[in-house]
């Protein structure tokens, strides 16, 4: 039988015990599908605002997400969503405005730029090298490429 899956901030507090123990992030991006105004967190989850006011579950999450986060960080902490582009109507805002109530007294603040912009671009090379990403994104619609070739 197979054991039980693992909450994702469980899966988060591992990782950053491994990197070093008490350590916390003052940056994370989350990859993931959505659109404008929601975001699919886990399979059949979806994060939109009405669902993250209503649902206890849900809430939680991005409370215990928070506990994570850095408390001695001068600038607040950041949180970039990339995959989708949340903020492509007004219940974005509202979705980003109450994560970030959910979170304090951590300061959090969240962005998702588009990736084809300026902003974008700047993101994913806090997090990539943009060129491999760039040809990770193309091999996503393509099976043309070869990395072997491209390296």
């Amino acid at each position: 039988m197979a054991s039980p899956r693992r909450p994702p901030e469980e899966e988060i507090e591992k990782k950053l015990t491994a990197y070093r123990r008490g350590s916390r992030f003052w940056r994370m991006l989350i990859f993931c599908q959505g659109g404008p105004g929601h975001l699919y967190l886990l399979k059949n989850k979806v994060a939109t605002f009405a669902k993250v006011e209503k649902e206890e579950d849900m809430s939680q999450f991005w409370r215990r997400l928070s506990r994570f986060m850095s408390k001695i960080n001068p600038e607040p902490n950041l949180i970039h969503i990339m995959g989708c582009y949340v903020l492509g109507n007004p219940n974005g805002e509202k979705l980003f405005q109450k994560l970030k109530n959910l979170m304090r007294p951590y300061s959090v603040e969240f962005e998702s730029p588009l990736e084809l912009s300026a902003q974008g671009k700047e993101m994913i090379e806090m997090y990539f090298d943009f060129r491999l990403y760039r040809l990770w994104k193309t091999r996503q619609h393509s099976k043309l490429l070869d990395y072997e070739e491209f390296l």
